[in-house]
């Protein structure tokens, strides 16, 4: 078993107005994903701008710890496999939007300082939720 959930990078091509998604998956932490992102855009801020090294600073959190693991973690262009909504962050907006699976706050969109700003609880998921409900 596991504990799926992906960010999505996306990718603007230098404002060639052609979107592409890079997505970052996990297989066995996702339910900790809200709260890696925030500490990923604290320690990255000086790039939220700059989409080829937020996405690296992004994964390089993700994966700290188990730099060298052979599984547990994934970068694709396509979503492999998730219990919970997408975090998609969008560094030419500096926005994080929460997609799809309502239950965990899908269908929420936050600037990268509003999303650095939340307070993660016990569950992360679970805060995210409550911020759609009010």
């Amino acid at each position: 078993m596991g504990d799926r959930a992906n960010i999505v990078i996306k990718q603007n091509s230098g404002g060639e107005g052609k979107d592409s998604r890079i997505y970052l998956y996990t297989h066995y932490s996702g339910y900790q994903l809200p709260e890696v992102l925030k500490s990923a855009l604290i320690r990255g801020k000086d790039r939220w701008n700059d989409e080829p090294y937020l996405a690296r600073i992004i994964f390089c959190e993700m994966a700290s710890g188990d730099m060298n693991g052979l599984t547990g973690l994934g970068i694709s262009t396509y979503e492999t496999d998730g219990g919970y909504a997408l975090l998609v962050v969008d560094a030419e907006t500096q926005t994080v939007e929460v997609q799809g699976k309502p239950q965990y706050g899908g269908g929420l969109k936050f600037s990268f300082e509003e999303y650095v700003a939340i307070e993660f609880e016990d569950d992360a998921w679970d805060c995210l939720a409550q911020k759609l409900a009010a």
